[in-house]
């Protein structure tokens, strides 16, 4: 073998010893990436579980949030600010848990889950007037994502913000005093049906009465087109 030889026979395992470092480097960056998943998952599900910690053991913050969920204006000033402490955190554990999904630190099924809750919440119609309060007050990205998306779909049939009530189903016509359908078919059903039973029952009358004059009448043929009597 001849120093040529031996030359490129060096560089070819040089080559192979950068080829498998390389794959080496992406194992480790791969490896270091579920890592980081895995964390921001454990981290993200522990601030909200601490929300939700807080809310469950205090008895009057309970009541707080299910009557500022109804109607955040009502609130009287004490009561007003825990409500406000209470989902200025939860919201604020919501934007973090937003940009680490858009940064893709965390898996989409974990964030529909948490979207879901965040969307319950700011589609109540306290949570909708506690947010055009407080909107202001988070990133332009978070806040545009929650404006333009989540406020305007239609909430789940099963949503019921902290499972203090219903807003599945429920549209901002019929919240702002808007008729259904249902509304005109309803009294229209109740008042129609009898109606319809009081001119069956006198159309029946009218005929025993016009068989008993003539049983051979056609009383399906208009008076002008028959012999009337």
């Amino acid at each position: 073998m001849t120093l040529n030889d031996l030359a490129n026979l060096g560089q070819v395992i040089g080559a192979l010893a950068v080829v498998i470092s390389l794959i080496y480097v992406a194992l480790q960056i791969r490896q270091n990436t579920n890592a980081v998943r895995s964390a921001t998952a454990q981290t993200v599900h522990e601030h909200f579980a601490k929300w939700y910690h807080l809310v469950a053991a205090d008895d009057e913050l309970a009541q707080i949030v299910a009557r500022g969920l109804r109607d955040y204006a009502s609130l009287p000033e004490k009561e007003r600010v825990r409500f406000v402490a209470a989902f200025m955190a939860f919201l604020s554990y919501s934007q973090n848990a937003f940009l680490k999904w858009r940064e893709g630190l965390l898996a989409s099924p974990l964030w529909m889950g948490w979207e879901l809750v965040i969307m319950n919440l700011v589609c109540a119609p306290g949570g909708k007037a506690f947010w055009k309060d407080r909107a202001y007050m988070f990133g332009d990205q978070f806040r545009r994502y929650v404006e333009s998306d989540l406020m305007t779909r239609e909430p789940h049939p099963d949503a019921k913000p902290m499972g203090a009530f219903s807003i599945g189903g429920v549209s901002d016509k019929s919240e702002a005093g808007g008729t259904s359908c249902q509304t005109f078919l309803i009294p229209f059903a109740v008042i129609g049906f009898p109606i319809a039973l009081v001119i069956a029952w006198a159309f029946e009358r009218r005929t025993l009465a016009a068989r008993l004059v003539d049983p051979e009448a056609d009383l399906l043929t208009p008076c002008h087109k028959r012999p009337c009597r």
